[in-house]
């Protein structure tokens, strides 16, 4: 019977390539994340400001 050996990862080998990939797949992953929540941010902060724009436009029209 043959003994199972772990993965670099499971077995703690924190020097190895297996561990260095995941870490750098975890930084991209927050990477993707916070470029996504900064687009949702900028698009609403886009709205608000075309929406006080827009009140502006007609509150300038409603003084003639």
């Amino acid at each position: 019977m043959s003994t199972l050996i772990a993965c670099a990862v499971c077995f703690g080998a924190s020097d190895s390539l297996q561990f260095k990939g995941m870490q750098m797949g975890i930084l991209v992953l927050l990477a993707v994340t916070a470029c996504m929540l900064g687009a949702f941010g900028a698009f609403f902060i886009y709205l608000k400001r075309r929406l006080d724009h827009a009140a502006g436009q007609e509150a300038h029209e409603g003084s003639y």
